[in-house]
């Protein structure tokens, strides 16, 4: 990202969380990432699902986009998918380096939006994620559970 020292983490995520809004499909990468606790979740619990989504995509993208030395994205072809389009690309690095970067993107009546971004080409990144909120989702469960034992006795 131009500009990433002067910015900082905090002036980066400013930048990108609009950014992030515009491009990524947040309330269907969030409402897979809640499973099926979603369909339980009030209108509240799913508007502070998506925006805690949205806040967390921006951080790891204003963190890992720490500076700036020439990298650039290339576009390498796109393909077809069931509910979708993948577009393959790479960011190609000043030192010849390349790193291969697949998104999922989806028209969803309103524009083209990124479903899921692979890194490396394969690794899901909204599956890392959903593993990650997944684990919490348990861990708040397992805790509520445990205070409700406390109070009963």
């Amino acid at each position: 990202m131009q500009n990433a020292a002067a910015l900082g983490v905090k002036g980066r995520y400013q930048k990108l969380e609009p950014v992030v809004l515009a491009t990524f499909e947040v309330l269907f990468m969030t409402r897979l990432s809640v499973g099926p606790f979603w369909a339980e979740s009030s209108p509240e619990q799913k508007q502070g699902a998506w925006k805690a989504f949205v806040r967390f995509v921006s951080a790891t993208y204003a963190i890992q986009f720490d500076d700036f030395s020439g990298e650039q994205f290339q576009i390498l072809g796109e393909r077809q998918v069931e509910h979708g389009t993948i577009v393959k690309t790479q960011l190609a690095k000043s030192d010849g380096g390349k790193v291969a970067i697949n998104y999922t993107v989806h028209d969803n009546d309103t524009s083209w939006q990124i479903r899921d971004v692979y890194l490396a080409g394969t690794i899901s990144e909204r599956d890392e994620t959903l593993g990650f909120h997944r684990d919490a989702a348990k861990r708040r469960h397992r805790d509520l559970d445990f205070a409700a034992e406390q109070e009963g006795r």
